[in-house]
């Protein structure tokens, strides 16, 4: 399936999904959620919040050093709270994890660490504003950046397991046409055809309840 049918399937279950009382909404989301003890799906999370907005916090320098996390946003302690409270969600439903692939950024591997206590860094999940200092390697143009995540998305993951993909709202939105706010997930199951749908979305404040 091209990625454009997959968007299209996806734009149709997002359309559903919105029109249902906020009651249905979060009842979806927890079966959803119930669901991944199965394995065989794929959440996409924007990281929690930052302290980019607290005066006197540093924004992300362009160009850039991932290793430094001195010039780069933060997770806030809210930010960390998210983290835990996502990792505690999937932990006490017993829901297995196989691989946790995060933007490169200081502020999604702290909160893969946090919430899934492993992590392996991604180039197609950095910001389309990214830039190397000279001498790191160079990620691939943001084009194709997005199409590696909207193939991660179609990806089925290892058996009996669910991959998770921590990122930024910029990539979220290229790749499934959502905008989510820090800690928001957006559950997507895999077809086994190159194809994927929208499964459901989970926002922050949600996780402590499921």
């Amino acid at each position: 399936m091209t990625c454009r049918l997959l968007l299209l399937r996806l734009a149709v279950a997002t359309a559903i999904a919105r029109s249902v009382a906020p009651s249905t909404a979060q009842e979806l989301a927890r079966a959803a959620f119930d669901d991944l003890k199965q394995g065989g799906f794929v959440v996409a999370l924007r990281h929690g919040k930052t302290n980019a907005a607290a005066p006197g916090t540093p924004e992300d320098k362009s160009p850039l050093d991932l290793a430094n996390c001195a010039d780069q946003a933060m997770l806030s302690e809210a930010g960390r709270a998210q983290a835990r409270a996502i990792g505690m969600a999937f932990r006490s439903a017993g829901i297995p994890i196989g691989k946790v692939l995060a933007s490169g950024y200081c502020r999604a591997i702290e909160m893969a660490r946090l919430a899934f206590g492993q992590v392996e860094a991604a180039d197609a999940l950095l910001l389309p504003t990214f830039v190397p200092v000279a001498g790191a390697p160079v990620p691939p143009a943001w084009p194709q950046r997005v199409e590696t995540m909207k193939k991660m998305l179609a990806t089925v993951p290892e058996a009996q397991t669910n991959t998770i993909l921590i990122t930024h709202f910029p990539n979220v939105r290229a790749a499934l046409g959502l905008q989510i706010e820090f800690g928001d997930a957006v559950i997507v199951k895999p077809d086994g055809q190159g194809g994927a749908r929208l499964v459901a979305r989970i926002f922050a404040n949600e996780w402590p309840s499921l």
